[in-house]
Parts: C-alpha cells; sequence; structure tokens
C-alpha cells in the first residue's frame, strides 16, 4: 500500500527543501515528515531521484542523502520488520553503482560514505551487473 502523498516527487522535495531551512519552526514538521515516510514503500526510490536530479538544490540533495543512508544503516537487511522491498533494493543497486561510477557524481564524497555503511556486502552478489 503506497502512501498518497509519496506519489509525487514533488511532495517530498518541497518537504526536502523545507527541512533544509533555518527557521525551527518550519524545520521540525518537515524532518518529522521524512521520518514518518520511511516505512513507506517507494520512499527510498524517490530519494534516489532527487538525488540524481543536478538541476535540484545542492542543499536538498544532500538532505536526501543524509535520509538514504538510512538504507544502508537500518533496513537494507531483509529479516527486519519495514525493510527495503526487493523492487526498490533492485533500483536502488543499479543505480547506485551507474551514479557512483558516473563521472558526473557531484558529491562522490557522499556516495563513499554511503558504499562504506553498508551492513551487509553479500547482497553485492544479488546485485544486477
Amino acid at each position: 500500500m503506497e502512501d498518497p502523498e509519496l506519489a509525487s516527487l514533488q511532495t517530498v522535495f518541497e518537504t526536502l527543501r523545507l527541512a533544509s531551512c533555518q527557521d525551527p519552526t518550519v524545520l521540525k514538521p518537515a524532518e518529522e515528515k521524512l521520518k514518518e515516510w520511511e516505512i513507506v514503500p517507494g520512499y527510498y526510490t524517490i530519494l534516489m531521484k532527487i538525488i540524481l536530479k543536478h538541476d535540484i538544490d545542492l542543499n536538498v540533495r544532500w538532505l536526501a542523502f543524509v535520509f538514504e543512508e538510512r538504507v544502508l544503516t537500518g533496513i537494507w537487511r531483509r529479516n527486519i520488520t519495514n525493510g527495503i522491498n526487493d523492487a526498490e533494493r533492485m533500483y536502488y543497486a543499479k543505480v547506485s553503482c551507474a551514479t557512483f561510477a558516473s563521472r558526473f557524481c557531484r558529491l562522490p564524497h557522499k556516495w563513499l560514505s554511503l558504499w562504506q555503511r553498508s551492513p551487509d556486502w553479500t547482497t553485492l552478489c544479488e546485485w544486477p551487473s
């Protein structure tokens, strides 16, 4: 069951934009909304799409990276409740490999951070070539 709010990449983008502002009255509710979406299927795919859009403000993309890190630090494992589903896992793997290898990757240090934090390198065997 997909949350209708997440159906739009624009909704997540706007929430990330609000979460990247300096005003605590705007920032806190936006961060809470982003955390609520962590268990919604499709959320991490949308975050990845935002990260890959180079025309989006770098601060928003950086914040998307911060939330995307949770994929590799917690929900990547298959045996946990509300873990990332196989379709998102394969999309993430495909895009991560292609983006990291791309000469257009503008945040290479952050990509390295994501790769280093992977809790289960055995899943790499399941990634598409």
